[in-house]
């Protein structure tokens, strides 16, 4: 049986709440990552449910929304790979840290012996 046009509203209007709310998420805090993946689960869950339906009949005030959300998850992609790309920077730059210290701390053998002081 096919999903009703309010249902299938219903189901966009959510899918453009998720995707505002990744996109106001503090990318920054470590337990947004976890939010995060549970966030685009359920957006996955509803976009599937969508897809299902093979009889859709879209209003214009379906595209209208369907436009938005596809803005809004333009705009959270844009969002998580500029955090990622400064995460890689960060990673980089601490992996040529301990590179530079692990050249100047390393172990040098050093022989045991005596110092003999001839001035005495």
């Amino acid at each position: 049986m096919g999903m009703g046009a309010e249902e299938r509203s219903n189901i966009l209007v959510s899918m453009v709440k998720i995707s505002e709310e990744i996109i106001s998420m503090d990318m920054k805090n470590e337990d947004s990552a976890e939010k995060l993946l549970k966030l685009q689960l359920e957006h996955l869950n509803l976009q599937n449910q969508l897809s299902l339906q093979s009889d859709i009949s879209w209003s214009d005030d379906d595209y209208i929304i369907i436009r938005e959300c596809l803005q809004l998850e333009n705009e959270a992609n844009k969002a998580i790979q500029s955090e990622l790309t400064i995460l890689r920077q960060h990673i980089n730059q601490a992996s040529k840290v301990k590179k530079a210290r692990s050249m100047y701390l390393s172990d040098i053998p050093q022989v045991e012996g005596y110092f003999i002081d001839r001035q005495r």
